[in-house]
């Protein structure tokens, strides 16, 4: 990395990406995962649009904090969680697992993500960070990183559905929202049209299959692939060029250097919040 970068922070919260990805698998219209590659891949743009108005390169660190204890070490509830450590390492995500002492079978957030963000911050001299989460238990953090003069860009959700004759509501803390720089109802990006049962491309898995050839990334823009909804956006961290695997069934290609060009890739973003790629 050169050191005209603009260096940011992608920390997800697990324990709100496990209850948003319920609620869209089992409780929504959509009835779909979310995909954690195009999700960066709009994060990336996000980026642009908050934190990068000389266009500088962007030199991106994704880390996923799980709300299980590391099931290398205490080999429990492993079903599914290697594979799903597979995929998140695949779309360039560092894993972190809870290191709670004790496993009490009550999950939450993990709080090693405070620590971890902090010394990022510091000894990898970051920009800016970028937090998805809902919960309170991270307002220190945002705290101690806008003394730092690290802003932070909250991606949040409010929402609400019904299960076993009761109405389950999941909202955004309203204090660690209203302290980060800036807040991104996510609900209404997913969700932009009520009266559509299609997930928007880029965000959702369809429950397709297949593959696509290799896609050269970097040079000045990003590369995603789309697919009767499915859009798997595919780009260095670093803004180097590079090579990754693309997933999709068919080979219809959408070269993402402009706003209009990534509107292709992801049609519930506006032109003008888009910005450029790279």
């Amino acid at each position: 990395m050169t050191g005209n970068c603009l260096r940011v922070g992608f920390f997800l919260d697990g324990y709100t990406l496990k209850k948003v990805n319920e609620y869209y698998r089992v409780h929504h219209r959509y009835h779909a995962s979310l995909d954690l590659r195009g999700l960066k891949f709009w994060v990336q743009l996000q980026i642009q649009r908050y934190f990068n108005r000389a266009n500088r390169v962007v030199a991106l660190e994704s880390h996923y904090y799980h709300p299980q204890r590391n099931p290398h070490i205490y080999a429990r509830g492993v079903k599914g969680v290697f594979k799903f450590e597979f995929e998140l390492m695949n779309a360039g995500y560092q894993v972190h697992y809870s290191d709670l002492p004790v496993d009490d079978g009550h999950m939450g957030p993990n709080l090693g993500l405070i620590k971890d963000a902090e010394m990022f911050a510091a000894y990898c001299d970051m920009d800016a960070v970028v937090l998805l989460s809902t919960q309170g238990q991270y307002v220190p953090l945002v705290d101690r990183l806008k003394k730092m003069g690290v802003p932070v860009l909250l991606l949040g959700w409010s929402f609400s559905y019904p299960k076993n004759s009761r109405y389950v509501h999941w909202r955004t803390d309203t204090g660690l929202r209203l302290r980060c720089a800036h807040y991104v109802a996510m609900e209404r990006i997913l969700d932009h049209d009520p009266a559509n049962d299609i997930p928007p491309t880029g965000f959702f898995f369809r429950p397709q299959v297949g593959t696509a050839p290799d896609v050269a990334v970097g040079g000045g823009g990003l590369t995603c692939v789309t697919d009767d909804g499915l859009a798997v956006g595919r780009f260095a961290d670093d803004g180097l060029a590079g090579m990754k695997k693309a997933q999709g069934p068919n080979d219809l290609w959408a070269k993402c250097e402009t706003p209009e060009s990534i509107k292709a890739c992801f049609p519930a973003l506006s032109a003008s919040r888009c910005g450029r790629s790279m």
